[in-house]
């Protein structure tokens, strides 16, 4: 019985281990009152289990979404303001609930005006994992670059996360444009 809550603890996924100490103890507390001749029906907890932590995650996509549109509506005219030869376009952002884990993305295309076969599009993904938050930038899509970590959803728009998130990207664009001009 006991194999079943290390089965839990140390699933491969955060969001896939208990969530909180009151969901641990509440396990705990079954499989320590269930008597010899009582079977605990571990199923029945695992998927009470799972809808909780879907639940809280859902929740958690619901304090992130304003936090990650204040942050990522405000790239483009940033961008835009501080390089005139880059055009951008932007879709999102999105709420992926069904995406493992669950997050918001957003998608930017920065393209130089006078050399349009300069192009690259980035996703910005936000998403929970455990008791914190990760914002990141994917240049393409095995390249992952977390920029920051949040204990605190509050904490994303602060300045410092708009301007890591800037310098990433245009560091990354810059390397991109001296690759296709052949510097």
């Amino acid at each position: 019985m006991i194999k079943r809550i290390f089965d839990i603890g140390f699933q491969h996924q955060l969001n896939n281990r208990f969530q909180s100490f009151e969901h641990l103890n509440e396990l705990m507390a079954k499989v320590m009152s269930a008597g010899e001749e009582e079977t605990f029906n571990y199923e029945n907890f695992l998927q009470s289990s799972v809808n909780e932590v879907m639940l809280q995650l859902e929740q958690s996509l619901k304090k992130m979404e304003p936090a990650f549109k204040s942050i990522f509506q405000q790239i483009p005219s940033i961008i835009s303001t501080r390089f005139a030869d880059i055009e951008v376009g932007m879709s999102g952002p999105s709420v992926l609930p069904h995406w493992t884990p669950m997050c918001i993305v957003g998608h930017l295309t920065l393209t130089e005006k006078y050399k349009r076969e300069i192009q690259r599009t980035y996703m910005v993904k936000l998403y929970p994992n455990g008791s914190e938050y990760i914002l990141s930038l994917f240049p393409d899509k095995e390249e992952e670059i977390v920029i920051e970590r949040f204990d605190d959803i509050r904490s994303l728009d602060e300045m410092a996360t708009r301007k890591g998130l800037l310098e990433h990207i245009m560091r990354n664009f810059a390397i991109l444009k001296r690759e296709m001009s052949g510097q």
